[in-house]
């Protein structure tokens, strides 16, 4: 059984997001082993409104 905990960047979130990073506490998987495929991919596209 996995569990997540999601938390608030506000107040004192930041600093405890910072030191889980910095103290290397976080674990972050690859992009192929996610079960999403989409998950994890990015694309840049640029959007013009013309008037």
């Amino acid at each position: 059984m996995k569990l997540y905990k999601f938390k608030s960047l506000e107040g004192d979130g930041f600093l405890h997001s910072l030191d889980m990073i910095v103290n290397q506490r976080i674990f972050l998987p690859p992009c192929k082993s996610l079960n999403d495929p989409l998950e994890g991919s990015w694309s840049s596209t640029e959007s013009r409104v013309e008037l």
